[in-house]
């Protein structure tokens, strides 16, 4: 499960919703039968799930945190962050947008400075950053 997180102190709000993401894909095809119904936009969310994941054992690698997911929570006020990497010195978010259209990325500055957007094949170098998930994730 990934808790919300004030950007603001970097504390976890737990009274706030929970995002919760599946770690194995056929997991979600498990409950898309069982619930008999089906997961919209089912890349995407896969997608999410899966930088979520990559970048919590990358955290728990670094020693951060006990759990699996201590070290990551998401954000949303008006806007979403969909994974927020907490280390000890500051919030790092990272937006996913399983798109290649440069329009699709918002590039709005928000309460948590240091955003890199994540996307299905676009790269922009320059601030702010967009970069293609299976280049974020071999980089991990």
């Amino acid at each position: 499960p990934l808790y919300a997180v004030d950007p603001n102190t970097g504390s976890i709000e737990f009274a706030k919703n929970k995002k919760l993401h599946l770690l194995d894909p056929f997991l979600w095809h498990l409950c898309e039968e069982w619930c008999m119904q089906e997961v919209a936009r089912k890349t995407e969310t896969i997608a999410e799930a899966l930088l979520a994941t990559h970048i919590a054992r990358f955290l728990h690698k670094k020693s951060i945190g006990k759990r699996l997911s201590d070290g990551v929570s998401y954000w949303k006020n008006g806007c979403e962050i969909d994974v927020v990497a907490r280390t000890k010195g500051a919030l790092f978010g990272f937006e996913m947008k399983w798109s290649d259209n440069e329009k699709a990325f918002p590039f709005k500055a928000g309460p948590i400075k240091k955003i890199t957007y994540v996307s299905k094949n676009f790269f922009k170098e320059t601030q702010p950053k967009a970069i293609p998930l299976a280049m974020l994730l071999a980089m991990l």
